[in-house]
This record gives C-alpha cells, sequence and structure tokens, in this order.
C-alpha cells in the first residue's frame, strides 16, 4: 500500500514527527480496516461454500431420488413391452398359421381341381382318338 502524503502546510504546522506519526496511523489503520475487510470476507466466503456444499448434497440427494424412481419406471415399462411384444407375437403367429393353412386349403383345392380338368382332357382325348381309329379302320 502507498504510504498517505501529507501537504505542506500540515508538515510546516505540526512538524516532521508529527507527520511522519499522522502518517504511520493512518497506514495502521489503512492495515487493520483492510485485515478487518479481509477478515469478513474470508467469513462469507466460507459460509458461501457451506451454504453450497448443503445445496449439492440435497440436489444430489434428490437427483439420485428420481434416478431411483425412473428405474423403476423403465423396468415396468420394459415388462409391460416385453408383455405386450409377446401378446402381439402370440397373435401374429395364430393369424400366420390361418393363414397359412388357407393357402394350403386353396393349393388342395386348386390341385383337386386340376386333376378333374386333366381327367377330362384326358377323356376327351380318348374320345378323339378312339373317333380318329373307327374313323380310319371302319371298312370302306
Amino acid at each position: 500500500m502507498p504510504s498517505p502524503t501529507l501537504g505542506l502546510r500540515l508538515r510546516t504546522s505540526v512538524g516532521p514527527e508529527a507527520c511522519d506519526d499522522l502518517s504511520s496511523a493512518f497506514e495502521e489503520v489503512q492495515n487493520d480496516m483492510l485485515a478487518t475487510t479481509t477478515d469478513r470476507l474470508d467469513g462469507r466466503l466460507i459460509a458461501l461454500g457451506a451454504d453450497l456444499r448443503t445445496e449439492i448434497a440435497t440436489t444430489e440427494g434428490r437427483l439420485r431420488t428420481e434416478i431411483g424412481h425412473l428405474g423403476t419406471e423403465m423396468v415396468r415399462v420394459d415388462s409391460s413391452l416385453r408383455t405386450e411384444i409377446a401378446k402381439t407375437e402370440g397373435r401374429l403367429r395364430v393369424e400366420m398359421a390361418e393363414g397359412f393353412a388357407g393357402v394350403r386349403r386353396d393349393i388342395v383345392d386348386m390341385r383337386a381341381e386340376v386333376l378333374r380338368w386333366a381327367f377330362a382332357f384326358w377323356l376327351g382325348q380318348f374320345a378323339a382318338t378312339a373317333g380318329l381309329l373307327a374313323f380310319l379302320l371302319r371298312p370302306r
């Protein structure tokens, strides 16, 4: 800290020793005030730090509780989704089985229909061949 400068008029009216004493007194008061202010600031910073630590601990506790609730909720939702997926999968399997059974029925019906038409074609071919042979082998 710079030492306070006293004016020339004060130095001549009081004297150099008194000015030095006054300057030392000012410096001492200034140092005391600075120490007091520093102590007060340190006290306030310590109190603020303690308040911040308390607030952080409280917030951390709330966050841990909330995370615990979220974990429980996630387990519940996961269980619900698994159940829903299993139900949907079961319905899908039933629908697919019914659809495949219908396709098989259609294939069997179509196969029977193809066999009927093939038999009719063979009968027609036999009749046509027999008619042609009868025509060719008849006496002239």
